[in-house]
């Protein structure tokens, strides 16, 4: 791309707004996955107008675009503001239900967070996902 572009995000990321700039509205889930010690992988799902070509070039090149193809994923959906902790409960619950299921997973567990940080624990949605 040629000219500068901005995808704006509500939260959790926040930019700055550049001259000419072209607004993206924030889509969700934000995904989280671990991709090692204290390393993490956070994704954004963009609207669906966007392809690889057509997307913003990043300022930061650390950032990466790819594209994800259809998946068969094993989900459980779970409230509460997410922390570590919590995390781990619903890994071990969709490993739990997977073995009793005789499912392997493909991937690494991700957890999906799909409202803003200022909603309460017991309103937020959240889920925990794994391909399969």
């Amino acid at each position: 791309m040629s000219e500068s572009e901005k995808i704006p995000m509500t939260v959790p990321v926040t930019e700055e707004a550049l001259d000419e700039s072209e607004k993206i509205v924030m889509t969700a889930p934000v995904t989280e996955e671990e991709a090692g010690q204290h390393v993490y992988c956070i994704s954004f799902t963009m609207p669906s107008k966007y392809t690889l070509e057509t997307l913003p070039e990043p300022d930061d090149k650390r950032i990466q675009f790819k594209v994800v193809e259809d998946q068969k994923t094993a989900v459980i959906r779970f409230k509460g503001r997410v922390n570590k902790k919590l995390a781990q409960e619903k890994i071990e619950e969709l490993k739990k239900w997977l073995n009793k299921n005789g499912i392997k997973p493909k991937s690494n567990f991700v957890v999906a967070q799909y409202n803003h940080p200022l909603v309460p624990g017991f309103f937020r949605r959240n889920e925990m996902i794994v391909e399969i």
